[in-house]
């Protein structure tokens, strides 16, 4: 399945984990609940997701064309379903590109020697062009919030109690990862064209700076992953 991305801009912030119930508050007031979250609002859920890079951390160092885009493999929660993603950010815009599988599959998938006649057969290619292999699994509990204004649909993720493990398997995996970015919490405001006027309202209340949020790099940084002296289980 081609996921068809409706946006074209992001803008990230890290906030305080004190500001979470007034930002949720205000979110909730303003914007409608995601139609697959859940919780009393409907608009709470898991995430989890295998990243992948080279040997040589090149999406880290963001070397070439490697700092301009991310593979990995996501789940939601309740979901029977898995994710084969590509994100992909230019100066210019933002794009996904995604293939539903079976969660089932995931531990089966192979990586080295995928079948042609896969619908996620694109991921795996690119994969192996380039050079890519499971990283780490990252974990956090996300709000999501979006609308359809003047200026076009926004959406708006929360995302809290960001951890992550390491790992060199595509298998998610129940193990306790670490804290990251402990105190913090990951904002994303989601728009196509210009910052819309109801984000601007957002970030004028709160008192809001963009600041730069990969929860990628926070884990490959936590977790020490671009160290030469580290080795990861394959386990």
């Amino acid at each position: 399945m081609r996921y068809i991305n409706r946006f074209t801009s992001e803008t990230k912030f890290l906030v305080p984990a004190s500001l979470g119930d007034d930002l949720r508050a205000w979110s909730r007031s303003r914007l409608g609940p995601d139609p697959n979250g859940g919780g009393p609002h409907r608009d709470q859920y898991g995430v989890v997701s295998i990243y992948f890079d080279t040997d040589g951390h090149d999406v880290y160092q963001r070397h070439g064309s490697y700092g301009r885009s991310k593979y990995r493999i996501r789940h939601y929660e309740n979901d029977k379903a898995a994710f084969l993603e590509r994100k992909l950010r230019t100066r210019l815009f933002l794009s996904k590109r995604r293939t539903r599988i079976p969660i089932d599959s995931v531990p089966t998938l192979r990586l080295d020697e995928p079948d042609p006649t896969h619908p996620g057969f694109w991921f795996f290619r690119r994969v192996i062009v380039r050079r890519l292999h499971p990283v780490c699994q990252i974990q956090y509990s996300r709000t999501a919030r979006m609308a359809e204004t003047p200026e076009g649909h926004v959406r708006m993720t929360l995302d809290a109690g960001i951890s992550a493990v390491p790992t060199r398997v595509a298998a998610f995996s129940s193990t306790q990862g670490k804290a990251l970015a402990e105190g913090l919490m990951v904002l994303e405001l989601k728009y196509a064209g210009v910052f819309p006027h109801i984000f601007k309202d957002m970030v004028d209340e709160f008192g809001l700076r963009p600041h730069p949020a990969s929860k990628y790099r926070l884990a490959v940084h936590g977790l020490n992953l671009a160290s030469p002296h580290l080795s990861v289980a394959r386990g």
